[in-house]
């Protein structure tokens, strides 16, 4: 029995609700520019086909980035994020939370895209196959999802919703051994 899956439910489940939390944040104040940029909506100029994940290179609205981070969070991608794990083309990280527990490096980050959801859970069911990894229990959700999936060292979770301005939020949570 993998007596880590309960925490890989749980670390989600903590961090899908600071997540909640920080958007909620009926605050004023403009949040801080991912790092690496010079604003918040910086992304590649130029177009690329449409239905290519990635395509869109319209700005990120800066009110889609969390107001305040908590402690330990950044507003990047965690050094123990798995590399074998894509993340989407043209997403930004806006959260991004990595521990230990037990010699299992655990990490969770919060992409944004101006993508539909459709579009990007449709990337990464494609791409997780692709690259070998078994999915487990996949669900459409509204115009979203959810996924599990593991390649033998790793396990995730994948959520994708809409975001309430456009675009897609994309939650992905994992362990690795």
């Amino acid at each position: 029995m993998d007596r880590s899956r309960p925490f890989l439910s749980l670390f989600a489940a903590l961090i899908l609700t600071g997540w909640l939390a920080a958007a909620c944040d009926s605050g004023t104040q403009e949040p801080a520019a991912p790092e690496g940029s010079d604003t918040a909506a910086s992304v590649t100029a130029g177009k690329a086909p449409m239905g290519v994940p990635g395509a869109d290179k319209t700005p990120i609205p800066a009110s889609r980035f969390p107001k305040d981070l908590a402690d330990g969070v950044t507003a990047g991608i965690p050094d123990n994020f798995p590399e074998e794990l894509p993340i989407y083309p043209g997403s930004q990280p806006a959260q991004g939370k990595q521990a230990e527990l037990h010699g299992v490096e655990q990490s969770a980050v919060q992409l944004l895209t101006v993508d539909p959801p459709e579009m990007v859970f449709d990337f990464y069911m494609k791409k997780l196959e692709a690259d070998g990894w078994k999915l487990t229990n996949p669900r459409e959700i509204g115009p979203g999802g959810a996924v599990t999936a593991s390649n033998g060292a790793c396990n995730t979770t994948l959520l994708v919703g809409p975001a309430k301005e456009g675009g897609s939020d994309i939650f992905l949570i994992s362990e690795c051994s």
